[in-house]
């Protein structure tokens, strides 16, 4: 359907007249509407396919982004279902998803080595500034490998955030981070675990879980409230003369 031009109503596009005010739909109504429905960004999803076989993947909108019940994942896989279905050749999107203020495709990338995207078979395409694919992967594989200790260990002086945030969630890991991949693959999974609906039957469960599983239990307060508490002592730690580690029972007795 579409909106009457004169009153709005909602008109069926098979027809050519409103019946409420008897206006008649011109060929340029009918173009306003199309264009209008191409450059809408609230549907769930939105793809234009072609006659020749290639497509492009306009909106996709998961749960952070409206929907009730489909999460961008679920939405993601209808579309490669059905571009399969149709033998579509080629598929394009512009990845502009972001999640904590950072470019999803950058965060994704360092974490799992391609973008989100990546995990239905899309590629590098186009980048801006005449940015080849070769030099994006470079560019993803250094910051992937950048170890942690370049953070860590710098000239003496008091404890910067940075510092007391990877400290804080070495600590939390059940695995050692030496990298930045390792970093953004423990934040991620955390991120998810925490994020993911308890069912009855699984919160009634006895689980002997991980410190990342435990944590996942909590309310996102706990979690502010222990974040808030260990960066506490690690500044405290780094304000001394001397360098040196905190150990796992002094973190865990400062929010106990």
């Amino acid at each position: 359907q579409r909106p009457c031009s004169k009153c709005e109503t909602p008109v069926p596009l098979s027809e050519a007249r409103c019946k409420t005010c008897n206006f008649d739909i011109s060929i340029d109504d009918l173009e306003d509407c199309v264009y209008l429905q191409m450059e809408e960004n609230t549907h769930l999803l939105h793809g234009v396919i072609h006659s020749n076989g290639y497509g492009h993947l306009l909106t996709l909108n998961g749960k952070e982004g409206g929907s009730m019940l489909l999460s961008g994942s679920d939405i993601m896989g209808f579309w490669d279902r059905l571009c399969a279905a149709i033998s579509v050749r080629k598929v394009s999107v512009m990845d502009l998803s972001k999640k904590f203020g950072l470019d999803y495709r950058l965060l994704h990338s360092i974490a799992k080595g391609h973008s989100w995207y990546g995990n239905w078979g899309y590629e590098f395409g186009t980048g801006s500034y005449a940015l080849t694919k070769d030099a994006y992967n470079k560019a993803v594989d250094s910051l992937s490998n950048m170890p942690l200790s370049s953070f860590l260990f710098q000239d003496r002086g008091p404890r910067h955030h940075v510092q007391s945030i990877i400290s804080l969630y070495q600590s939390l890991a059940g695995t050692e981070l030496l990298t930045m991949k390792d970093l953004f693959s423990f934040l991620l999974e955390l991120v998810h675990k925490f994020c993911k609906p308890r069912s009855a039957k699984t919160a009634k469960q006895k689980e002997y879980a991980s410190p990342c599983n435990l944590l996942c239990a909590w309310t996102r307060k706990d979690v502010e409230d222990v974040q808030h508490a260990l960066i506490k002592v690690l500044l405290v730690s780094g304000a001394c003369n001397e360098a040196k580690w905190v150990t796992s029972q002094t973190l865990k007795g400062a929010v106990s």
